[in-house]
C-alpha cells in the first residue's frame, strides 16, 4: 500500500500517520492493511493503517 519501498514509520503501523505520506495533522481514514516481516521463519504481521482523508497534503516521504 506504501507508494515507497521505505518501511512504514512507527506512527504509520500506529494509524497516527498517513501510509502514503506520512502526515500526522488532518483527518485521517482507515486505509487498509500493511504487512511487515517478522523473520525468515514465521509469517508477515498486518498492521492496520489510515490515509489522508482528502487527499495527501505533503509528498510521500
Amino acid at each position: 500500500m506504501p507508494r515507497t519501498n521505505l518501511p512504514p514509520s512507527r506512527a504509520q503501523l500506529h494509524e497516527q500517520a498517513c501510509i502514503h505520506c506520512g502526515a500526522e495533522d488532518g483527518e485521517l481514514a482507515p486505509a487498509g492493511h500493511v504487512h511487515t516481516v517478522t523473520g525468515e521463519n514465521s509469517a508477515p504481521l498486518g498492521w492496520p493503517v489510515v490515509a489522508c482523508a482528502d487527499g495527501c497534503t505533503k509528498e510521500g516521504q
